[in-house]
């Protein structure tokens, strides 16, 4: 199963040409607020297994996209400013996970505790569980309710290519053309998932707003394509952000796709022998959701030993 893309508000055209300003003028308020990351935790060198765990939980759930990233952005502030014990990392990663689908998700779709322990093999009580949920709720003041990148991306998906970048694509950059402005749209939502989907995996990226990581993703998917101008009118009033805000992170992303930096290198996990678990990138049919429910108890197992 995949993670869901967007809510059904945002995939509406009438809804977005209504209340665009409203939402983006508030979003962009709401991150202000964010507790800023300091890359301080003591077991910061377990993120990306952990990162890697809610998020094979995330889409065997096929919660929202938008769900994993507040998930990992509570987990990130929280380990941030505590030492915990490596056998509670797990739990704890959990916990950010479904008080993230607590907001962004249908109550029908929120697991229950029994479903977790069943998936990844969490030695966890009911007691337990609610009582490190009191506690990282209490952290944040109750307030869990924030932007993250996901969130941005839901709003500038619509702007970031027209009919005339279709044609723009087809006559000046490429001789294999997409057959119409559909394809092409899919096949650049694709890549731009991909890119956000770097970001997860890259702690340095949390240090940055949302927003702004946000337009980032959107101009360097558009520079993949070759499409120009990479900076039109419509961005630049969908994002508030002009091109030459973003140009660094740009690069940075860019180099993260091909493989040229060692903090991301397509989402690169280790090896059993090197003391990590290596995942199947498979996430569909019943076979898969087997061996996604064996993934995930293995690396909780990890966790827990290490």
């Amino acid at each position: 199963m995949k993670l869901r893309e967007c809510a059904p508000c945002f995939s509406d055209p009438l809804f977005l040409g209504e209340y665009i300003d409203d939402i983006v003028r508030y979003l962009y308020e709401r991150e202000k607020s964010r507790i800023p990351f300091n890359n301080n935790s003591p077991q910061i060198e377990y993120r990306n297994l952990l990162v890697d765990f809610i998020q094979k939980i995330a889409e065997h759930r096929g919660f929202r996209r938008t769900t994993l990233f507040l998930g990992v952005y509570l987990l990130d502030i929280f380990m941030d400013n505590h030492s915990i014990a490596l056998e509670r990392l797990n739990i704890v990663s959990i916990v950010c996970l479904i008080l993230a689908a607590k907001v962004e998700e249908m109550e029908c779709n929120i697991p229950k505790l029994s479903e977790i322990r069943q998936l990844t093999n969490t030695e966890c009580t009911v007691g337990d569980y609610i009582s490190l949920e009191a506690l990282v709720l209490n952290f944040f003041n109750n307030h869990i309710i924030h932007p993250t990148v996901a969130t941005f991306l839901e709003i500038y998906i619509d702007a970031i290519i027209s009919e005339d970048d279709y044609k723009y694509y087809n006559t000046h950059v490429s001789e294999t053309t997409f057959k119409d402005f559909k394809s092409m749209k899919i096949a650049v939502t694709k890549t731009l998932f991909e890119f956000s989907n770097i970001t997860l995996s890259c702690k340095s990226m949390s240090h940055e707003r949302p927003s702004y990581v946000a337009a980032s993703i959107v101009c360097a998917t558009r520079q993949a394509y070759s499409l120009e101008p990479i900076w039109n009118t419509n961005i630049l009033y969908m994002t508030g952000y002009r091109y030459t805000d973003l140009d660094e992170l740009i690069l940075r992303l860019l180099k993260y796709k091909k493989g040229e930096n060692d903090e991301v290198n397509d989402k690169r996990k280790s090896t059993p022998e090197s003391g990590y678990i290596s995942f199947n990138d498979s996430t569909s049919g019943d076979d898969d959701d087997i061996e996604d429910e064996e993934e995930m108890g293995d690396v909780a197992k990890r966790l827990k030993t290490e």
